[in-house]
């Protein structure tokens, strides 16, 4: 009996060494643009990077052992499997919730993708509605940092300290400048930018270790479609810039107004329009 469990144990100790290496080496790889704080401030992630591990952990172990022993031509195969996929599901989306940011954005895509069984894909669509907003204290430190320290009521008379919109990446405070003018600030969660090097880092080693563990599986696709989402939605530099290319291609159309940039209240993590 035991000697038929071993191959599952053996596999799950190579996992989690391969997965505790890279949760070491997230904290300390020097990376640039998508991939934010490293060294010491990396080491903000390596909890994060621990739990991904331990639960990616258990749901191997759990699909091994409960599938162990059943017979894939029997016909309480497709039922015993469809409860692990809606179990360990379940633990996924937990593990996205926890850890928000991107791995939240990954279920996103996981949600509206075929490349998992139709479990995931249900459990996953969860993640699809307003994500957990971050503090007004933790966001009014980003807000600084994109006024370069400067002391943010020289610039607005008030903001909003509750999140109109929250998604995976960041949110949106309604605010009013000094002139009176009404204006969105869409802010960036505080702790992104030291939590996507890592994130990223273990991802990868999960599409890695996917097939050395399960055979038919291949994730290498969503970290690929995640890499390409991020460098455009954490540019709020570019994305103001489109808009502004927007509002020139539409300036002949009276029944369309694109919001004005105010490009002294924006940077790369936060955006001010109208």
């Amino acid at each position: 009996m035991w000697s038929l469990t071993v191959p599952v144990f053996r596999r799950a100790a190579v996992v989690g060494t391969t997965l505790g290496a890279c949760t070491f080496a997230s904290s300390w790889t020097s990376q640039d643009g998508l991939e934010g704080a490293t060294g010491v401030a990396g080491l903000w992630a390596v909890p994060r990077s621990i739990y991904t591990a331990w639960t990616f952990s258990t749901v191997v172990s759990d699909y091994k052992l409960t599938l162990h022993n059943v017979d894939k031509q029997a016909g309480e195969y497709a039922v015993v499997l469809s409860k692990l996929h809606d179990r360990n599901s379940q633990r996924l989306l937990t593990l996205c919730r926890t850890n928000g940011g991107i791995f939240v954005k990954a279920g996103q895509i996981v949600a509206e993708s075929s490349a998992l069984p139709l479990e995931y894909r249900e459990a996953f669509s969860a993640l699809l509605d307003r994500a957990k907003a971050s503090s007004y204290e933790e966001i009014e430190g980003v807000i600084a940092e994109a006024l370069h320290g400067e002391d943010i009521k020289k610039h607005f008379s008030w903001i909003g300290p509750v999140a109109v919109a929250s998604a995976s990446l960041a949110q949106v405070h309604q605010a009013r400048l000094l002139d009176g003018t009404l204006v969105a600030v869409k802010v960036q969660h505080a702790n992104l930018r030291t939590e996507v090097g890592a994130d990223l880092t273990v991802m990868q080693c999960l599409a890695v270790c996917a097939p050395y563990v399960f055979e038919d599986l291949e994730l290498g696709w969503l970290v690929k479609q995640l890499r390409l989402n991020l460098e455009h939605e954490l540019d709020f530099i570019n994305e103001g810039k489109n808009s502004e290319k927007l509002a020139a291609s539409l300036q002949h159309r009276q029944d369309v107004v694109v919001p004005k940039v105010f490009w002294n209240l924006s940077s790369c993590r936060v955006l001010t329009t109208e």
